[in-house]
């Protein structure tokens, strides 16, 4: 009974380095993605959305979905990158098959559907480092402690690493030169691949397929740590690997969130003018 109380609590620290926190920094890049997008709907102006920043922002969410099929070895039988239908109401997609008895086959559709996600966040990231290398460096994130998990210390581990992520951000571009090209340039690029990074409906179904055989995998881990005595959890949440995935989404998150303020102002003058109302956010 101790052994399988003891084996719960790890494997519920490492569901939590793991899955829980990658999963909530996810959906508040979701949300500002989401956001930005909306805006140009409610301004009227949904062509913005589609072919302003759709045909930069759409092959990359698109590439991202293949990009996992190929490491997962699905089989790609048709792609658009960016094909735009009103009929149903897509902008480009990727459809695969796969073996359902092959248990890797079945992982690989988790992170086929969050492709786009990981894609758009190092595409942010490539960005960034391509225009700013002389002055930007990803400031290094770290879980405080894995060993207590609770409500109260996962908003307090939040708050922590959002606080920190955004003082990072805006000291960095704070340094940089508004009157530069280059640097509105970035600012529109970065919003083509932010603004698609968001999942469809479709996505998140493909990624629920490969959730139950990932958190088995994870759970196999867990007890194989634990008849040894390791601590997986605390391991993970101090790696490199671990640290950089927290950064990169928190990074993007910050990007996102400069975007849809920008966008946002952008559409308020523009929905003055033709209508002079007042553009709600949402």
């Amino acid at each position: 009974m101790k052994f399988l109380t003891s084996l719960l609590s790890h494997y519920a620290q490492i569901l939590y380095v793991v899955l829980l926190l990658p999963f909530v920094f996810g959906l508040l890049l979701y949300f500002f993605s989401k956001s930005a997008r909306n805006v140009f709907v409610r301004a009227g102006v949904p062509a913005v959305d589609i072919y302003v920043t759709g045909w930069i922002g759409v092959p990359i969410h698109e590439l991202g979905h293949a990009l996992f099929c190929l490491v997962f070895a699905h089989k790609i039988t048709d792609i658009q990158l960016f094909k735009p239908s009103k009929s149903e109401g897509t902008l480009g997609y990727v459809t695969h098959s796969y073996d359902s008895k092959n248990w890797y086959q079945s992982l690989g559709n988790f992170f086929i559907g969050c492709g786009p996600l990981i894609f758009g966040v190092l595409m942010l990231y490539f960005l960034t480092v391509l225009f700013f290398s002389a002055t930007f460096s990803l400031p290094a994130v770290q879980v405080v402690s894995v060993h207590t998990i609770s409500f109260t210390s996962f908003f307090a581990t939040l708050w922590h690493f959002l606080r920190q992520s955004f003082g990072n951000f805006y000291a960095f571009f704070s340094r940089q030169d508004f009157s530069s090209w280059q640097f509105w340039l970035y600012v529109y690029l970065s919003l083509a691949v932010s603004s698609h990074t968001q999942l469809s409906v479709a996505d998140i179904k493909t990624m629920l397929r490969g959730l139950l055989i990932l958190c088995l995998v994870l759970l196999v881990g867990a007890l194989a740590a634990e008849v040894w005595q390791f601590s997986a959890a605390a391991w993970l949440a101090g790696t490199t690997l671990m640290n950089y995935v927290y950064a990169l989404l928190l990074f993007a998150i910050c990007v996102s969130a400069l975007n849809f303020v920008i966008t946002y102002v952008c559409m308020v003058v523009v929905y003055a003018i033709r209508k002079r109302e007042l553009l709600l956010p949402w």
